[in-house]
């Protein structure tokens, strides 16, 4: 019975991963991109991180940040955000770019930005595409995707140095005739200058645009707190809402006794509260000090 409860737990847990994930990502010209993953489902998630990424925005979720992975616990508000930035989910030989990107789970969703210069030469799976000051890329029910694009006016020099264009080309001759046509096509040195510096405040529009959405999700502050107290279990919701009668923090001993928590319960709630970034235990002195993490205070 308890085998089956377990497998039970385990498969709701895969279904959440299974609907959750929602990518939209913003490659400027030079290749740094601009990740934001949206969650529609409660549940515990897992996102491997890039090695170049130094600072990771999360929004409605606690979580955890060790060896380049993240770990996010969604409660019943079923909705978050993560947001960073890296410059490795792209690499370029000779005039061809490649974007390559692992999703969550196996049914993501993903939406590509990319500057309206950009030669779509091919896609893995095959993306829609659409067209306008900017190209979008979309893909649905995806666990990867790849893209190849350049900026040159032709790709002739790549073929010249020795490379092949052979495993970029899609598997469908209509759709291959026409990425060549669009891959070869000269464009007017005129129109230079002002495609790059459209690229670029497209870029910039699209960034502060996201950042406007972490922006909205911090003014409903209060919210957001009494969101992940529902989440915790009793003795660690407990301890947060005394902690926010108290703000700049206080004593474990003090903490022990309003509480009314055994040593042992008490020392086990800390240790979960610290793992999911709400507190820091300061053990400095010999008299421990318990205060929130500056994450958990600008929720």
């Amino acid at each position: 019975m308890r085998s089956i409860f377990i497998f039970f737990i385990s498969t709701l847990l895969v279904i959440n991963l299974v609907e959750a994930a929602n990518y939209e990502v913003i490659v400027k010209e030079t290749g740094e991109a601009l990740v934001l993953i949206r969650f529609s489902s409660s549940g515990f998630f897992q996102i491997p991180l890039q090695d170049d990424v130094d600072e990771v925005k999360v929004k409605g979720a606690l979580y955890t940040l060790e060896n380049k992975t993240l770990e996010l616990s969604i409660g019943s508000t079923k909705t978050a955000i993560v947001l960073y930035t890296t410059s490795m989910i792209t690499s370029k030989k000779v005039d061809i770019w490649n974007f390559k990107l692992e999703l969550v789970s196996s049914n993501s969703t993903l939406v590509l930005y990319l500057p309206s210069e950009a030669k779509i030469i091919s896609t893995e799976p095959r993306s829609f595409i659409e067209e306008q000051d900017y190209k979008k890329l979309l893909w649905n029910q995806v666990s990867s995707v790849e893209a190849n694009y350049s900026f040159s006016t032709s790709i002739e020099s790549f073929q010249e140095d020795g490379g092949s264009l052979e495993h970029l080309q899609p598997k469908t001759e209509g759709l291959r005739q026409n990425l060549r046509e669009e891959s070869f096509r000269k464009e007017e040195p005129a129109g230079t200058t002002t495609a790059i510096i459209t690229a670029t405040l497209l870029f910039f529009a699209l960034a502060v645009s996201l950042l406007v959405i972490l922006l909205i999700l911090r003014s409903g502050s209060s919210k957001s707190k009494t969101n992940i107290i529902r989440t915790l279990p009793k003795n660690e919701a407990r301890i947060v809402k005394i902690l926010l009668q108290h703000r700049d923090g206080m004593k474990r001993s003090q903490l022990e006794h309003i509480s009314g928590l055994a040593k042992s319960s008490l020392s086990a709630a800390l240790n979960n509260l610290e793992k999911k970034n709400i507190i820091i235990i300061d053990k400095t002195y010999a008299a421990h000090f318990v205060k929130f993490t500056d994450w958990f205070k600008k929720l």
